[in-house]
């Protein structure tokens, strides 16, 4: 083998192949990125959907979290008792999906998403207050 003739050579002899794994999340993700221009409404409301959902899994966490630490004495139940004065991570992000789709053909969507939440908002309350 004989020694390479540029730095940029030498490089391009040292790269891993690229993997069809990567391959197929780019072009997944070019896809979806034009769906998205195209479909900017729709790109909007699956972002806000997924933002929703991660903030109720990261609330749901906090509970369990404030549920285990309940017992501890100072910070930990100073904590605990100020998350009961404030919804619930994800709930306000519900109310305001909802809300937006009020006067759409979703509404009956809309409809449930709003008793859905207030379900959700008083379960969790009555949690953390137990």
């Amino acid at each position: 083998m004989s020694p390479p003739e540029s730095a940029s050579e030498e490089r391009s002899l040292d790269a891993p192949p690229a993997s069809a794994a990567l391959l197929a999340i780019g072009i997944t993700v070019l896809v979806l990125g034009i769906v998205a221009v195209v479909l900017p409404v729709l790109a909007a409301l699956a972002a806000e959907i997924v933002l929703a959902w991660l903030a109720l899994l990261v609330g749901v966490l906090q509970l369990v979290h404030a549920y285990h630490s309940r017992k501890e004495r100072g910070v930990g139940r100073l904590a605990a008792a100020l998350r009961t004065l404030q919804p619930p991570p994800g709930v306000p992000a519900l109310r305001r999906m909802a809300a937006a789709l009020r006067g759409s053909a979703l509404e009956p969507i809309a409809d449930r998403l709003v008793d859905a939440t207030n379900t959700l908002d008083s379960v969790l309350r009555e949690r953390l207050a137990t």
